[in-house]
């Protein structure tokens, strides 16, 4: 699958397990800025930080990945990071963000590789297509 094709595929991913486990998911946000983050999560009641911000590195610059997801945790300091990206660049991501982010912001941080994510999609689709069924609202 070409570079671009699996980014935006990633980034729907993301939106829809967030949705899934219940919160406001939205991907290019925030819209207004130059740089928007390729996924956020907010909790619906609150909605006014994001709980998760992902983004994307598939290809590209790593180095640009890591610092917008560092902006974000200066501005949203209790917020997850999420960096996801695929599996022959995952050591090399993780080991970038061990020498780059602070050992105390360090535990917010998670570089996770893109299978998961579709991984974790395709076994909440029919737990939620259950819960439906049953009359079973997720929390």
């Amino acid at each position: 699958m070409p570079e671009y094709e699996l980014h935006k595929r990633t980034r729907q991913s993301i939106v829809r397990i967030g949705v899934l486990e219940g919160y406001d998911a939205k991907t290019e946000w925030p819209a207004d800025e130059p740089e928007a983050f390729d996924g956020a999560w907010f909790r619906p009641t609150t909605g006014e930080s994001p709980t998760h911000v992902f983004e994307v590195h598939i290809g590209g610059d790593r180095h640009k990945a890591i610092t917008k997801l560092m902006r974000a945790q200066n501005r949203w300091g209790g917020c997850q990071i999420r960096l996801v990206t695929t599996k022959a660049q995952l050591a090399d991501l993780r080991a970038e963000v061990a020498a780059t982010v602070s050992q105390a912001d360090v535990v917010a941080w998670k570089v996770i590789n893109e299978k998961a994510i579709h991984r974790l999609l395709k076994h909440l689709s029919p737990i939620s297509e259950m819960r439906e069924e049953i009359g079973y609202e997720h929390i």
